[in-house]
């Protein structure tokens, strides 16, 4: 603590009163001891001169008392505790001193100064009060005695320096002591900071640390000063996190950049010199280079993070001294491929294209040992047109992951890629599965439509149907059933792994537009087929109107008309017919017959009358058809009519 001396004296007061305390007290002591000797010296001499001593005693003359006097007639005490000696003389009418007199002492108010038999008054509290002392009944003389305790020195109750954290608000108390370091009670010191910004004080001595730094408070009273030198302190309020998060590294390794925090204080300003603590969350689990740290001037502080043996999540906690919050910063430790296991929980896995894979595909992770390794990430990826939807993003306790797959638009084998943590450390794990076509949605044909073939022949090209499902895929297995003209063999079939069936169709023996109907098993619509089928080689000719008599010289009314068919009965178009006769004269004589299969010709008769033939030949082939009438004369007087 610190004091000083009053910087000035008051006047009018007695030497004594300056005294340091044990001098005025010894000082004291001594003038009683000599007063009180030379007392009991003169009360010895007058007992002689008097006679009232006899044989070497004092006499019992209390009824000889006449008048009690109390040295000193009054005092002073200037600290509580200091003590005064009394001395009282008891005299009888001729003034002598009586020895032995028995004295009673009585304070009037004790709590200012008390008295015991011998005298000794002692100062209990500032005040006055008056100590008699009596001998017998009416006599007594009263002693006015004053407590007045008087500063010799201000003192800080406090140590110095005081420190003080910020924003807070705490009392100092600079006590005024009288010359034996007792309190002066009601002394009131004024309060006063050399810097108001760093710290305040108001006039009871409640003080509040604003900013960080150091300032001086000065108590004064009654011309005395004490000083105390005061540290503000920055006081954390906040922490950040700077940098260092949500790094990851193999497991045993240290992390690529070190972790830093930033303390900030009460009034938002960086907190300098404040400590901060780092350690893992779980012990043993990781470790730092330097788990205490303090703050530099822009309250900043860092540290290495060496991460722990097991992969997963790892938690490293920052606390701050004289804050109660802190933060928690989190790593990721990647499992190494030596140590990392990744196997399929089902081995039974199969879907259809487009559909959801009924149950949840599940992977399990073991480290070499076969343990399982929990809280590691692992990220999903589907293949091959599908999607999935993640359930577990990390594994858990029994080092399992799900996630739900659904199968691309395509046949065939797809591929569900796992990444079990960082992919330069563990290579990806491939899930794959048979994906099958869904329902028959649809058939197509896929060739053989619209073909031109022979009556009663199988056509040139087999006639290819598809079966698809709603996704455009190839459905094995499907029923097929055909129905229509001509012959397919087995009317009955079954797709096959292309979602094919192949048909070869004869055609039926009439000519013309010919179908076939394709119904597949699931599908409400039929699908048809359409070939034409066009007649054989002419292989016979008629005549369709032909009559069975004429005139000589004249034509027919009506031309002839023959029809060409094919052994099936089927018009023969664009069969080049030859007219032939030996009576008369036909008109042309080469005629193509047109889509019915009909070629027609004019034949004028000739002149013989009776029996005529005219014969119809298909060139190229052995039909041959020959036409008979009877030719008659004209009728005579009737006017020739023209053929």
């Amino acid at each position: 603590m610190l004091s000083l001396r009053p910087g000035s004296r008051p006047t009018q007061k007695k030497r004594e009163d300056y005294m340091e305390p044990w001098t005025r007290q010894a000082s004291r002591s001594v003038v009683a001891m000599i007063t009180t000797s030379a007392a009991l010296a003169t009360i010895m001499v007058h007992s002689r001169t008097l006679g009232l001593v006899r044989e070497g005693r004092a006499l019992a003359a209390g009824q000889a008392a006449r008048r009690v006097t109390v040295a000193p007639t009054a005092d002073t005490a200037h600290a509580i505790g200091d003590t005064i000696h009394l001395a009282a003389t008891v005299t009888d009418r001729h003034g002598g001193v009586l020895v032995g007199s028995a004295v009673t002492w009585r304070s009037d108010n004790p709590d200012v100064a008390s008295i015991d038999g011998a005298g000794l008054v002692v100062a209990r509290r500032a005040g006055t009060t008056f100590v008699s002392a009596s001998a017998g009944v009416a006599l007594a003389a009263r002693v006015r005695i004053a407590v007045l305790p008087l500063i010799v020195e201000l003192r800080m109750v406090v140590d110095t320096p005081f420190v003080l954290p910020e924003g807070e608000v705490r009392n100092v108390i600079a006590r005024a002591l009288d010359a034996r370091g007792r309190p002066f009670g009601t002394a009131v010191p004024s309060w006063q900071s050399a810097d108001s910004v760093i710290a305040r004080v108001d006039s009871v001595g409640r003080v509040e640390g604003l900013t960080p730094g150091r300032t001086t408070l000065t108590a004064s009273f009654d011309g005395h000063w004490a000083h105390l030198d005061v540290h503000v302190v920055p006081r954390p309020s906040a922490i950040a996190l700077l940098g260092g998060a949500d790094q990851h590294a193999s497991v045993g390794r240290s992390l690529p950049h070190p972790v830093e925090v930033q303390v900030f204080s009460q009034s938002g300003r960086p907190a300098a010199g404040v400590p901060v603590r780092f350690a893992p969350v779980v012990e043993g689990l990781g470790s730092v280079e330097q788990e205490a740290e303090w703050t530099d001037g822009d309250g900043r502080a860092r540290a290495r993070w060496v991460l722990g043996p097991t992969p997963g999540r790892q938690r490293l906690a920052v606390a701050v001294g004289g804050l109660d919050t802190g933060l928690t910063v989190t790593a990721e430790a990647d499992p190494v491929a030596a140590n990392t296991d990744v196997t399929l929980a089902d081995d039974v896995l199969a879907g259809v294209v487009g559909d959801t894979i009924l149950e949840p595909v599940a992977i399990r992770v073991s480290d070499s040992l076969g343990m399982a390794v929990h809280d590691v990430p692992v990220a999903w990826s589907a293949q091959d047109g599908g999607s999935v939807v993640v359930l577990d993003a990390r594994t858990d306790s029994l080092g399992e992951a799900r996630a739900r797959w659904t199968l691309g638009p395509k046949t065939g084998e797809q591929r569900l890629r796992v990444q079990v943590g960082d992919a330069r450390s563990v290579p990806a794990f491939v899930v794959r599965v048979p994906a099958s076509a869904g329902p028959s949605a649809v058939a197509v044909i896929a060739s053989g439509n619209g073909q031109r073939g022979a009556v009663n022949a199988a056509l040139g090209k087999a006639v290819v149907v598809r079966v698809l499902d709603a996704l455009g895929n190839p459905v094995q297995g499907a029923a097929v059933r055909l129905a229509g003209e001509g012959n397919v063999g087995d009317s009955a079939l079954v797709t096959d792994s292309l979602g094919r069936v192949l048909v070869r169709w004869t055609l039926g023996r009439e000519s013309g537009e010919q179908r076939l109907a394709v119904r597949v098993a699931g599908i409400d619509s039929t699908l048809e087929i359409v070939a034409r089928a066009h007649p054989l080689e002419a292989a016979n000719v008629s005549f369709v109107t032909a009559p069975s008599a004429g005139i000589t010289g004249r034509a027919l009314a009506k031309p002839l008309e023959v029809q060409v068919a094919d052994a099936y009965g089927n018009p023969v178009s664009d069969a080049r017919v030859s007219f032939s006769t030996k009576a008369g004269a036909v008109s042309p004589v080469h005629v193509m017959t047109d889509a019915r299969g009909i070629a027609s010709a004019r034949w004028t008769l000739g002149a013989t009358p009776g029996e005529q033939t005219i014969t119809a030949r298909v060139r190229a082939t052995g039909a041959r058809a020959t036409h008979r009438l009877e030719a008659s004369q004209p009728a005579k007087g009737r006017k020739r009519s023209p053929s």
